[in-house]
Parts: structure tokens; C-alpha cells; sequence
């Protein structure tokens, strides 16, 4: 199993986030200077902040699960009825908090189509809302 974070986003949606996703990797960007080093998926090279995918880890030897968003496979939603579901173990490793904001962020400009949950409880994303909180000037809503 691990320490795991779980997103899903109705199937509905997802043109709207893909057409979104270029305004969430630059508000996202701000916080890089706050987070732990990222690495690409692998854990070498660099993080892919693509115009239609986002693409990280830890660096190697504090990598683990790769993080993507929106977490296509093979370009296609991993559906669960009508909802594309994806997740990202990290085992707690410190790239958790960049894919906690990551989410974070995301939520914000996604609001009900981008619906969290976690293995962690509120206070494992304590670190991660306030500082979306203190950088976005705006409540992070945690409703898992």
C-alpha cells in the first residue's frame, strides 16, 4: 500500500481542466522556492510542467511514485463510472508536500471538478494549506 493521494475529476470535465492546466503550472511555479527539490518522473532531470501535463518526483534517492496530473494513462482517463480517477504514493518522502500543493492549487481554480482525498488526515496537509493560504491569499478548502 504507502502513504497515498487520490484525485478524481468527472469525465465531463477534464477538456476544461486540460484547457486550465497552463494557468495552474504558473501559480504553481510561485511556490517552487518554497518546496523541497523536485526532479523529473524518474528522479533525474528536470520536472515536466507541460502544457498538458504536469510530471515530477523527488530526486533520486528521495524519489518515489511519480506524480502526474491530470494522470492520464497513455493519453486517456482511467475512469470509475463517470469520473477519471489517479493517484500518487509518495510515501511521505519530502516531494509530498510539492504534490500537496500541487493539489491544493489546482482546487482552486478547479473548485468541485477536482474532488481529494488522502491517506494522510487534515494535519499531515496542514504545511501544505498554509502555504497555499499565506501565498494565494485565499481559503484552501480540505473536504476529504
Amino acid at each position: 500500500m504507502g502513504y497515498t493521494h487520490y484525485w478524481k475529476i468527472p469525465a465531463k470535465s477534464l477538456p476544461l481542466v486540460q484547457k486550465r492546466l497552463p494557468v495552474i503550472v504558473e501559480d504553481f511555479k510561485r511556490f517552487l522556492p518554497h518546496l523541497p527539490p523536485l526532479a523529473g518522473p524518474l528522479g533525474e532531470g528536470e520536472p515536466v510542467f507541460g502544457p498538458s501535463e504536469v510530471a515530477f518526483n523527488g530526486p533520486v534517492p528521495d524519489d518515489y511514485e511519480t506524480f502526474r496530473f491530470p494522470g492520464l494513462l497513455e493519453g486517456k482517463p482511467f475512469l470509475i463510472g463517470a469520473y477519471h480517477f489517479a493517484f500518487c504514493k509518495t510515501e511521505r518522502r519530502p516531494y509530498d508536500l510539492a504534490v500537496q500543493v500541487f493539489l491544493l492549487v489546482a482546487k482552486l481554480h478547479l473548485g468541485k471538478r477536482l474532488l481529494l482525498s488522502s491517506d494522510g488526515d487534515l494535519a499531515d496537509w496542514a504545511a501544505a494549506a498554509d502555504l497555499v493560504e499565506g501565498m494565494a491569499k485565499l481559503p484552501v478548502a480540505l473536504d476529504f
